[in-house]
């Protein structure tokens, strides 16, 4: 079915890009690390540039395609958080899976149009949206969710 060979595809680069894919051992932040990883999908993708045009167009005009590639790229995300060193199990990882694809999916927007050699457009679309996202991370970590004063009040 195509909801069989749309999703070994999806395995097929998430293979390809576990077994490339080598962290920087000198990159301490997550931030690169992702980026690192991501930018490693695309270099995979690149022989299937067309493939994946028309396939983002069919998940657009049918519910059941997107449906099916909503899910595999959700565990694909899982394994790039995974890769990068990023936790994805809990209620905490669904919730980074699903803002690193939203990232991924609107650079992936941006890769198709893409036509650089050395794919800059794409790597300046990511990093801005993994540096906008950093920042929101970061600022939702300052903040004073369930801490409770010594009275029992919420801060």
């Amino acid at each position: 079915s195509k909801m069989a060979i749309l999703d070994a595809f999806s395995k097929a680069i998430d293979r390809k890009v576990l077994a490339d894919f080598v962290p920087d051992a000198d990159s301490s932040s997550v931030r690169d690390r992702l980026f690192d990883v991501l930018m490693q999908r695309f270099d995979a993708l690149d022989p299937h540039k067309e493939a994946v045009r028309r396939l983002l167009g069919a998940a657009c005009r049918d519910p059941l395609v997107g449906l099916c590639a909503g899910s595999s790229l959700l565990r694909s995300m899982g394994l790039m958080l995974e890769a990068a060193g990023v936790p994805s199990d809990g209620i905490r990882g669904a919730i980074r899976a699903k803002g690193l694809a939203a990232i991924y999916g609107a650079t992936l927007r941006d890769w198709l149009k893409d036509d650089t050699t050395d794919k800059s457009r794409t790597m300046a679309a990511l990093d801005g949206r993994l540096r906008r996202a950093e920042g929101w991370a970061n600022s939702l970590k300052s903040m004073p969710f369930g801490r409770r004063t010594s009275q029992g009040e919420a801060a």
